[in-house]
């Protein structure tokens, strides 16, 4: 079935209605605008119409009762490791939906750190060094499927994140992090270099000088 809209006009239509509307109605229009776009196959729409959804949940529970809010933040984390475990999924078991990788790791990356943005008060100390794992969580994903895939692209986009990581790590030294936290953050990135590697050499066979660098 030909859509008439194509995915611009679906993801300015979402996004029209946020603004116009927050609360149920924009959650009613992303459940429709998701559900139309899995038919049609438009990884572009759903990732931004997953984005809207969760500010829509922000925005209705906000005016709910704010004390809520903690479980929005729940719910942004279980929806960034579904994320997450879509990489995975698609770079291990079902490489034929490539064209969904752009959608699921801009969608990691907005709920994880949307989230903790929430979480930030109910975090306290525990914020920054919450923020630099979570970080190298999405280095791990990002960078694992750009080797698993051969693409480019996400090999460099997981390196920054890790670089982020480490540039907040870095200046929060001495100042909000402390030993325990420094050592947590010192183990998180030796697991992730230690499976970096083993992954690289396992598909050395596949990775090219020319890995494609197109993000779906």
């Amino acid at each position: 079935m030909e859509d008439h809209r194509g995915v611009p006009g679906r993801i300015l239509w979402v996004i029209i209605i946020a603004m116009v509307s927050s609360g149920p109605a924009t959650l009613l229009v992303s459940l429709l605008s998701i559900h139309k776009s899995l038919k049609l196959r438009l990884p572009p729409v759903i990732c931004v119409t997953n984005i809207v959804a969760f500010g829509g949940l922000f925005s209705l529970i906000l005016w709910i009762n704010q004390d809520w809010l903690f479980y929005v933040s729940i719910i942004g984390i279980i929806g960034a490791i579904g994320s997450c475990g879509g990489l995975l999924w698609i770079s291990t078991t079902r490489k034929d939906l490539g064209n969904w990788i752009s959608c699921w790791t801009w969608d990691a990356h907005a709920l994880a750190l949307t989230s903790l943005i929430i979480l930030m008060t109910n975090l306290g100390n525990w914020f920054t060094i919450t923020l630099i794992l979570t970080m190298i969580g999405l280095s791990l994903s990002i960078w694992s499927t750009g080797i698993m895939l051969d693409l480019r692209t996400y090999r460099v986009w997981g390196a920054i994140d890790l670089f982020i990581g480490w540039v907040i790590a870095i200046l929060s030294i001495g100042s909000i992090l402390e030993p325990f936290s420094l050592l947590l953050l010192l183990g998180a990135t030796a697991i992730l270099l230690g499976i970096i590697t083993w992954l690289a050499q396992v598909n050395k066979h596949i990775l090219s000088e020319q890995g494609s660098s197109h993000i779906s």
